[in-house]
């Protein structure tokens, strides 16, 4: 059984390192936490969409995770974004906070502006994005799949 004091100064820890990195980057660890240690098949699948993005988009993958760098690691940001969505459970707040503490109406608008919600392409970005989507969607089905069989053996 813990102790009164044990519980104390678990929380004066708690205190301490909030106070050294501020509460949103310990929120955004602890997040980070709960989906790697979370149920495997979220992580894991999770971690594939990362990283198979950023070996398409010839990224690193901690920048698109962590950084706020523009041009391809922002295309390649936006496109995790809308393959977590269409793969994972999660919502437009976790995938903020998995991604560097981005806010829910950050996320929310790029998955609206994106090409894969309208009707006409009218740039070659906009088609290109689109069929980026497509093969990336493919190789995470087939990732999926993978796994589900894996498991039951």
């Amino acid at each position: 059984m813990t102790s009164q004091s044990e519980i104390i100064e678990f929380f004066r820890e708690v205190q301490r390192v909030i106070n050294k990195y501020g509460l949103k980057k310990v929120l955004i660890q602890l997040k980070r936490i709960q989906v790697d240690c979370g149920e495997g098949f979220e992580s894991d699948v999770l971690d594939y969409i990362i990283t198979i993005t950023a070996n398409h988009y010839i990224v690193d993958k901690n920048d698109i995770v962590n950084s706020k760098k523009r041009g391809m690691v922002s295309e390649a940001r936006r496109m995790c974004f809308a393959l977590i969505k269409e793969h994972l459970q999660f919502t437009d707040e976790e995938i903020g906070m998995y991604f560097g503490g981005r806010s829910r109406q950050s996320v929310n608008n790029e998955l609206t502006d994106m090409p894969l919600n309208n009707d006409v392409l009218t740039t070659k970005q906009e088609s290109k994005f689109v069929q980026n989507f497509l093969f990336l969607t493919t190789q995470v089905l087939r990732y999926k799949n993978s796994y589900n069989i894996n498991d039951k053996n």
